[in-house]
Formats: C-alpha cells, structure tokens, sequence
C-alpha cells in the first residue's frame, strides 16, 4: 500500500486496509503479506515521532503490517531513523519507489487509498 500524502483520513483508511486485508483473504485460504510504503515529505511526516496516527501505527505493525520508509526521502529532510514513531517497527529502506516497483515485479499488488 503507497501512502505518499499526510492526510489523517487516507492514513486511517490505508491502516484499515491493511489490517483487513489478510483477514479476509484468510478466509479463502490465501496467506498475504501487507507492507504500507511510505515516500515524498508528506507521506514520511505522518510516520515520525509526532504522527497524529502513530497509536494506529502500532497496531497495524503489531497485527503484522510491515511500515516501510523512503530514506531518500529521510536524507533530504535530514531525518534519521530516531525521527520516526517508535515502537511501529518502521523499516527504512533506500527508495520507497524503487521497492514497489520491485514488488510489483516479485507479483505483489499495489494499492494507493
């Protein structure tokens, strides 16, 4: 799931697509993996310390939900990995971009709220 925008709506509704999303495919027998990937400055805005759904945050990677952000993203706001909402698990990976293009390619489906 791409989630490039800091609006509190999107972001609730990209967190309760995340967590349903396995429950219901489970109920066919089919096991998904959910990452939420986060680029752009407002996007990464509502992943850090301060995140109006930070709470949300933790909840969904508590439920399973991998939270991914951009670090190209990261270095050119001068944020570093203490910046982020703590205990979300956030993983900071090179270029949110490239990583749902690599997925795409590895068969995964994206999803933009």
């Amino acid at each position: 799931i791409q989630v490039s925008d800091n609006n509190p709506a999107t972001w609730n509704l990209a967190l309760n697509v995340a967590e349903q999303m396995p429950v219901e495919l489970a109920k066919e027998n089919v096991k998904a993996e959910v990452e939420i990937v986060v680029f752009g400055p407002a996007g990464i805005n509502m992943v850090k310390f301060d995140s109006v759904v930070g709470s949300r945050l933790t909840k969904a990677a508590q439920n399973g939900v991998a939270i991914i952000a951009c670090g190209t993203t990261m270095r050119g706001m001068k944020l570093t990995e203490k910046d982020l909402y703590p205990d979300a698990g956030i993983k900071v990976i090179p270029a949110g971009a490239v990583e749902i293009m690599r997925k795409q390619q590895a068969g995964w489906f994206h999803v933009r709220p």
